[in-house]
């Protein structure tokens, strides 16, 4: 492939993802773990806030983290 044919395939490429809402610049960030100590009563009552909102919990201690960090 010639330059000429990267740059065709490179702007066809742009023009897709931006058709289909894509950022094609993003990148995927990778998923960290860690532990978290906390009391059984504390545990009962996040597993019901996540339900109520209907999210796993990881999901909703995430939720709420960002909005306290507000990077959401």
């Amino acid at each position: 492939m010639d330059k000429q044919e990267g740059e065709i395939s490179l702007k066809d490429y742009l023009a897709d993802c931006k058709a289909s809402g894509i950022d094609p610049y993003e990148r995927e960030e990778k998923i960290k773990t860690f532990t978290l100590r906390y009391p059984e009563s504390f545990g009962e009552r996040l597993a019901i806030a996540a339900a109520e909102r209907r999210m796993s919990v990881n999901s909703f201690i995430v939720e709420i983290l960002s909005q306290q960090m507000k990077l959401k």
